[in-house]
């Protein structure tokens, strides 16, 4: 079977279709722009692993995001590690996909989410390190449970970088982001981040895992399921500083009753939400 330096072959047929998979994905992967965005990504990573060399991981959440960018990732170096942080407040398809890929290195904050409501509920406040207020402030969520965990892999494992899935498309900071500072920066603690997708769409995603028949997390296919519209398809924790916002708990309660009422049991007010 052909293909070229970068395994762009796919097995046919090797497993049955997945509800989030759609014909469409599979046509979509056959146009020539298609094909066009995931060779100059290839070569984007491959000239990023040139220009700043020494040990690289990659964020992986286990949403299609990051599938995607792992396998691009590990078609130019196969032996790149995967950094998972685990929130604590984790689907258990998320964790089932984790078991499933090789090397993935979990780290665990100091705090998980869980632990952040109870001590809200048991306080009242919450002071110190993570902020004064009677909640716990986005920022500080997203510093214990991303910035730090991620910080102390990329320290434990001695990488200069970090390859991150993020997408233009998905909220409006991450388009000034391109605009503004492009794919490859270096962070004022001077370690890289490198966004070889900022440009790609939903549809690029789903046709990429569609063409190379990915391993990915069966949550997507709980969501089409319960007729989630794909474009507010997550995997992210269902629960912490987005949750509400996004609906999480609704989601949550209709795809997975016994996971919610577990933990409505101990958070009530997640019932007012739904």
């Amino acid at each position: 079977m052909g293909g070229d330096k970068y395994g762009s072959e796919t097995i046919e047929g090797r497993r049955r279709r997945r509800r989030a998979i759609s014909d469409a994905d599979l046509l979509y992967a056959k146009l020539p722009r298609f094909r066009r965005q995931v060779e100059r990504t290839l070569q984007f990573i491959e000239e990023t692993l040139s220009t700043v060399e020494g040990t690289w991981t990659i964020s992986f959440s286990g949403g299609k995001d990051s599938t995607v960018m792992l396998d691009l990732v590990r078609r130019v170096t196969p032996d790149t590690i995967a950094v998972f942080a685990d929130s604590g407040a984790e689907y258990p398809e998320t964790l089932d996909i984790m078991a499933k890929t090789a090397n993935v290195k979990t780290y665990y904050p100091e705090l998980t989410i869980l632990e952040m409501y109870r001590m809200v509920d048991r306080y009242g406040h919450i002071g110190g390190e993570y902020g004064p207020d009677w909640h716990w402030p986005m920022g500080s969520i997203k510093r214990c449970m991303i910035h730090e965990p991620m910080t102390r892999a990329q320290d434990e494992l001695h990488a200069i970088g970090g390859f991150i899935g993020l997408r233009a498309e998905e909220s409006y900071g991450r388009k000034m982001l391109r605009r503004i500072r492009g794919k490859l920066l270096q962070a004022k603690a001077g370690d890289w981040r490198c966004y070889p997708m900022l440009d790609w769409t939903t549809e690029d995603i789903w046709a990429y895992i569609a063409s190379r028949e990915l391993e990915y997390n069966e949550v997507y296919d709980i969501l089409a399921e319960i007729g989630e519209p794909r474009k507010q398809w997550r995997v992210a924790p269902y629960a912490g500083g987005t949750a509400l916002g996004f609906g999480r708990w609704a989601t949550l309660k209709r795809g997975w009753p016994g996971l919610f009422n577990r933990f409505a049991a101990e958070f009530p007010e997640a019932r007012g939400y739904v």
